[in-house]
């Protein structure tokens, strides 16, 4: 029974993460942060649903407090130029 609930636990965790960009809505995203570069003025995140790699750009003081390897939840804005720009960055 305890190795069927394990499994259950385990299950669980894979396909919320799978899905966690879609379930968290439209223009945000959930994953891991991978590299900061403060000279460009942006962020790059591995995407939790399509392991795909995104730039986000976000202001000096924001990347001033991200360290690489956190998971976070970030909400953005598409501008002009078709850049993505946080508006909102939540730690999970």
């Amino acid at each position: 029974m305890r190795k069927l609930l394990m499994g259950v636990v385990v299950s669980l965790a894979i396909v919320s993460e799978g899905f966690a960009c879609t379930l968290a809505g439209e223009n945000k995203h959930i994953g891991r942060l991978l590299a900061v570069d403060a000279a460009a003025g942006e962020f790059v995140l591995l995407d939790a649903e399509t392991q795909r790699e995104l730039r986000f750009a976000a202001s000096p003081q924001l990347l001033d407090l991200l360290r690489p390897g956190r998971t976070v939840k970030v909400r953005y804005e598409e501008d002009e130029k078709g850049r993505l720009v946080t508006v909102a960055l939540t730690a999970i």
